[in-house]
């Protein structure tokens, strides 16, 4: 879904770190609040602000500000929504990474799902690191990949648990496994042992939202991610990959997500993306 909501400027740039890792820069400016209602997390979210202040309300957590030296977690099929505002003079500015544990070597689990702990929070060395992704962003390099994998997936490691799994979040993980599959309701159903209709009633309990919604979402943050780091891919193939045969359905629920063609989406990330060959100090752990 995209942002609503009366935005004088804004930043954004978003890298592709490989091994199940993207990072952004976010620096925002806004007359008045831009809302983003319904959204759902498909990999671990980290949202930390450098500048100005960002309100988010989860179903793991409470609603609230979250100002510089603060951030937002979201974990895995979490439902969320937020706003933000920033002056002319204050500019909003938050540096952020989605970790998607199957693909993030030691971070996901067999035995559950895995998600972040009611006691996580940011400690001063991730924010440090932070505040030197931003830095070395605006100076047109980027740190390299293998540093910024470590330092998230450290991060993560010690702020998350793992949620034992039971059978709507098996299904859900079976979506996620498999989101490019034409399956059925009924697929989905009986990998949770469940009439489909109660299967499609608890799903939308517990998560905020239909199986079938849930896996459009998943197909079009897919699609989202191939049309800037695939700039090669036809547009039909980038669809039918993750799961689209119809194209005019496909530009649709494109537009609607995002507010942009696939066209001008990819080429919007392209210009984003860095060389991360610089090097910018910052703290390290022991």
């Amino acid at each position: 879904m995209s942002l609503r909501g009366s935005t004088v400027a804004n930043r954004y740039e978003r890298v592709d770190f490989g091994e199940g890792l993207l990072g952004w820069v976010y620096e925002y400016v806004n007359t008045e609040p831009v809302v983003r209602k319904g959204g759902m997390a498909t990999g671990l979210e980290i949202g930390v602000q450098l500048a100005g202040d960002w309100v988010h309300a989860g179903t793991r957590r409470e609603c609230r500000a979250y100002g510089p030296g603060e951030a937002h977690l979201i974990s895995p099929g979490e439902q969320y929504a937020l706003s933000m505002r920033a002056s002319p003079s204050d500019a909003g500015l938050q540096v952020g990474f989605i970790v998607y544990p199957d693909e993030s070597g030691g971070i996901g689990a067999e035995e559950g799902d895995v998600v972040f702990s009611p006691a996580a929070k940011l400690d001063r060395t991730f924010f440090e690191f932070c505040r030197a992704y931003q830095v070395a962003s605006d100076a047109g390099a980027g740190l390299p990949a293998r540093e910024v994998r470590a330092e998230v997936r450290s991060f993560v490691k010690k702020n998350v648990e793992i949620a034992p799994r039971d059978p709507l979040a098996a299904a859900k993980r079976a979506m996620d496994e498999t989101f490019a599959r034409p399956l059925y309701l009924e697929h989905l159903a009986s990998v949770a042992e469940m009439h489909p209709r109660t299967f499609a009633r608890r799903f939308a309990g517990r998560y905020g939202t239909t199986p079938i919604a849930y896996r459009l979402q998943l197909r079009l943050n897919e699609a989202a991610r191939l049309s800037w780091t695939e700039p090669t891919l036809p547009l039909r193939a980038l669809a039918e990959r993750v799961g689209f045969e119809d194209m005019p359905y496909f530009h649709r629920a494109f537009m609607a997500e995002f507010g942009v063609t696939p066209a001008v989406y990819g080429r919007r990330g392209r210009l984003a993306d860095r060389n991360r060959a610089a090097l910018t100090p910052y703290p390290r752990r022991d």
